[in-house]
């Protein structure tokens, strides 16, 4: 497999069109970040794409704050996927975030012995990440927090969630145990 090579992106990238596709191709509209948001340059967030030679391979955005970085989106070209490229990208943010906690919400499984939700769990769970053990719900939209190290707390993630998105948004978190 080719070396991948991330690029930071900034509102004047070149092929950052491309880039933007991907991402609108990738998550629902209900679950996207405004573009002009991810693209902002602010070193506690970053959007990178990623490039095997010249050709997109992936995205990851990633936001930091205090000793946790918060993996929102990582998403792979349809035709790029099942490549290792995913595994890949994951590696790399591991190593540059070795000092930190790295955490993601994946939508909760629950019952599910198959399908995406499963497919995707398991995908982070054989690469490093475990659950950290709290469950929310927000939109009517039922989460589970995964990490790379340790539990996270309600209030940890009540105040995380404040700093990456509003207070109004994490005020409608709620908090459960799962069955």
């Amino acid at each position: 497999m080719e070396d991948l090579r991330a690029v930071i992106l900034h509102p004047d990238t070149k092929g950052i069109q491309e880039v933007r596709a991907l991402y609108e191709e990738s998550f629902p509209k209900a679950e996207r970040i405004p573009w002009a948001y991810l693209i902002q340059e602010d070193p506690s967030r970053i959007m990178r794409a990623y490039y095997a030679d010249q050709k997109l391979i992936g995205l990851a955005y990633t936001f930091a704050c205090a000793d946790l970085v918060y993996l929102r989106y990582l998403a792979i070209v349809r035709a790029e996927q099942n490549r290792s490229y995913g595994t890949t990208i994951l590696k790399q943010l591991l190593d540059e975030y070795n000092d930190r906690m790295i955490v993601l919400n994946i939508e909760e499984v629950g019952k599910e012995t198959s399908g995406i939700r499963k497919q995707r769990r398991d995908f982070y769970l054989r690469r490093g990440f475990h659950s950290a053990r709290l469950h929310y719900r927000v939109f009517d939209v039922d989460y589970e927090i995964l990490s790379t190290r340790g539990t996270i707390t309600k209030e940890a993630w009540t105040a995380f969630a404040q700093a990456h998105a509003t207070k109004e948004i994490a005020d409608r978190i709620e908090y459960y145990e799962p069955d």
